[in-house]
């Protein structure tokens, strides 16, 4: 994952806006809490080793090292985060990620289908899922079928989104409970 654009004119940002990361999630973790920094220049986040080992974490490791951040800097976040700003650097993240040929021609072959985030429980991740029970936005499947039509502006979170979420997670779920023997990862 390189190029991460969009730096504005912060120079802690610009500083990191060619950073190459393993996977999408590591990016997604480490910009979180270089915006954290920005906006609270006394924490001492960046000097810490664990904003280096962002890099090269895949994305269980980038989740696990952004939920230490998190024990040791409780309730912590930039104060626009999640007024949009995550949003705008995941969209930003994934428009990167998929230029890569080969991830974008996966991405297409999902057709026309639904693309849900799907949590193995409720309150994992009520924005980015659909908190295992449709009640969740499903903010990044939403993101993922907008690169996939090839739309340039980022899709925002409706009411009309939520209930299709609902809708079409009740239909999977129909679907499993009648073959046992598939579990479908998504």
């Amino acid at each position: 994952m390189k190029d991460i654009k969009n730096a504005e004119t912060n120079p802690l940002l610009k500083q990191h806006m060619f950073d190459t990361y393993e996977c999408a999630e590591a990016a997604f973790q480490h910009i979180k809490w270089i915006y954290i920094s920005m906006e609270r220049p006394g924490l001492p986040i960046l000097s810490d080793l664990a904003m280096e080992q962002f890099r090269s974490a895949d994305g269980e490791k980038a989740f696990q090292l952004s939920r230490a951040l998190d024990q040791q800097f409780p309730n912590t976040y930039h104060s626009q985060w999640q007024n949009g700003l995550r949003d705008q650097v995941m969209w930003m993240i994934l428009n990167i990620k998929f230029k890569n040929p080969a991830l974008k021609t996966l991405l297409n072959s999902t057709g026309e289908s639904f693309l849900i985030e799907h949590n193995n429980r409720p309150g994992k991740d009520k924005h980015w899922s659909d908190n295992h029970d449709g009640s969740g936005d499903n903010a990044l499947g939403l993101m993922l079928m907008a690169i996939r039509a090839g739309q340039t502006q980022m899709p925002i979170v409706t009411d009309q989104h939520k209930q299709m979420n609902r809708q079409k997670l009740s239909q999977v779920n129909q679907f499993i409970s009648q073959y046992s023997i598939f579990k479908i990862i998504i």
